[in-house]
């Protein structure tokens, strides 16, 4: 039985979306380029879902690449000749335009009106070349094209629902392997075929996924969105590194910790929020008496640190990330359809909603692609700058916004939605002359983060060893920045000591935080282990 349509509104400098909530449900908040999603969630009944059935095939996304000449010029004809006039309110006109504007997929139900934006026909008329540009970005990248240069790597999360598009046969070996891998392991894990080892249920109960990113955005969205409200597995998600907020997960969890999977997803395995979740569970198994292994799953590169780490200690699964798709897109991937096979939901729908929307958004027209549109409205809503505004009404308080409406709320429709986001922020990166897959600005501030963790690791050995000495020996923080080699650190490895002495791992022998200059600090307790190991 067909549910109340799903509203998404968003406002004209795409910096906030605001929902109709009073027949919707859930709406895909982390696909939209920079919008916040405020949203309520009224309870509704989705009808039992299968988890793997029907054959898929699908598709999505774009790169940004240098903008040719010719298209510049008319990109910054557009400064001058886009003016933005005061929103119409002549009835008559409104609906002369929402007709013309409207765009029905009939076959997934869903409805994208731009009519409420103000873009001019003239505006459309000099995006035409920023577009096709656009178009055939997209259509080199589906085919193949490197996108990420610093790496080398194409970008295909596409492929996961249409394998036939790969560029080579390994390729599609890999996709439909990993798919059929995740239906048979969901299913022995439900029907109990595979059993936890140390539970009185004799079968899991709760899924615990640790992840950060894209790599729990995706399936915190589809749980949200579609698993019913009695799944075979009730699932949770450690997404950040607040040890709080994990020790709250955990706790939560309960006895049904022994009859928890607890899924580990990082693409290179090395990341070091997923870590830190990685090893606050893994203590929480150790002091509740459970083998951490016999319930680990990880999903990661081949060959990566954790990918040898469940293989050499005997995890229950390893699926892989492939290296062409990136963290943000790979909802399609392992990521997403384990977690959402485990709940009960049916993923091959949901491969065959995005499949379907992926061929609705290869379309080269603006007006009949609706991923277009949504770039469209985008770029006018934001100078073709991403600048913002906040927004705190629509239409009728003279401000513009869009509506995208599924007249159903299911596997089919949310994949689709998926896809119809994946591509909207791409095309619309390419308008702009960004690179959506490219992130060198991530990559740095993991090196950054890795650097720190690091330098923390050397203070902590250097106070270890002093800590051991008889009498104990405090240090000043140049002490301390001599001996970790680090001179030039100094006012890193202040900051560092004031956590981890804030964190009870150090203690304050003189001095205090706001006069860094007159602090010593010392370990409180010697571990005579740590002097041996190396650093």
């Amino acid at each position: 039985m067909a549910q109340h349509p799903l509203c998404l509104k968003l406002c004209e400098g795409a910096s906030m979306a605001s929902m109709d909530t009073s027949r919707c449900r859930y709406a895909p908040h982390h696909l939209v380029p920079t919008p916040r999603i405020m949203y309520r969630t009224p309870r509704i009944n989705l009808p039992g879902l299968q988890r793997c059935r029907a054959e898929s095939g699908t598709r999505a996304s774009a790169v940004a690449r240098e903008i040719p000449a010719e298209v510049s010029a008319a990109a910054d004809s557009l400064e001058s000749k886009k003016k933005k006039k005061g929103l119409e309110t002549d009835p008559a006109v409104l609906w002369q335009r929402y007709v013309e504007w409207l765009y029905q997929h009939k076959e997934l139900g869903l409805y994208v009106d731009v009519s409420r934006i103000g873009f001019t026909e003239e505006f459309v008329e000099e995006m035409e070349p920023k577009f096709q540009h656009a178009f055939k970005a997209m259509e080199e990248l589906e085919a193949g094209a490197i996108a990420n240069p610093d790496e080398g790597r194409m970008v295909g999360h596409y492929w996961l629902r249409d394998s036939k598009r790969t560029p080579n046969p390994f390729l599609k070996q890999q996709i439909d392997s990993t798919l059929d891998a995740i239906c048979n392991f969901a299913e022995n894990i439900i029907s109990g075929k595979i059993k936890p080892p140390s539970s009185q249920t004799g079968r899991f109960t709760q899924v615990l996924s640790v992840g950060i990113g894209g790599s729990a955005l995706g399936p915190e969205f589809v749980a949200e969105a579609l698993a019913p409200d009695n799944p075979p597995l009730k699932i949770r998600f450690i997404d950040n590194t607040d040890p709080a907020g994990i020790d709250h997960q955990i706790a939560q969890l309960g006895p049904e910790l022994a009859s928890t999977l607890v899924i580990v997803i990082s693409k290179s395995g090395g990341t070091p929020e997923t870590r830190n979740g990685l090893l606050e569970v893994q203590k929480a198994f150790r002091e509740a008496g459970l083998d951490f292994s016999k319930q680990g799953v990880a999903i990661t590169q081949e060959n990566s640190l954790l990918d040898n780490t469940a293989r050499i200690e005997g995890w229950v699964a390893r699926f892989p990330m492939f290296d062409w798709v990136g963290g943000r897109t790979s909802e399609m991937s392992a990521v997403g359809l384990l977690p959402a096979a485990l709940q009960g939901i049916d993923i091959r729908e949901m491969l065959t909603g995005a499949s379907i929307m992926d061929e609705a958004t290869r379309i080269p027209v603006v007006k009949t692609n609706p991923a277009a549109l949504l770039a469209l409205c985008w770029y006018w809503a934001s100078d073709g700058k991403g600048s913002k505004g906040t927004r705190s009404a629509l239409y009728a308080n003279n401000r513009e916004s869009l509506t995208v409406t599924v007249q159903e709320v299911t596997p089919r429709s949310v994949g689709a939605m998926v896809a119809l986001y994946e591509r909207a922020v791409g095309l619309y990166a390419s308008l702009i002359n960004v690179n959506a897959y490219h992130q060198p600005g991530v990559e740095v501030g993991k090196k950054a983060a890795g650097e720190v963790l690091a330098l923390q690791k050397r203070v902590l050995s250097v106070l270890n060893e002093a800590s051991c000495k008889e009498p104990v020996e405090p240090l000043t923080l140049a002490q301390i920045a001599e001996r970790c080699h680090s001179v030039e650190q100094i006012e890193m490895i202040y900051k560092i000591v004031t956590h981890i002495a804030a964190n009870d791992r150090a203690l304050i022998a003189e001095g205090g935080c706001g006069s860094p200059s007159s602090i010593k600090v010392f370990s409180e307790e010697c571990n005579v282990e740590d002097l041996y190991t190396e650093v």
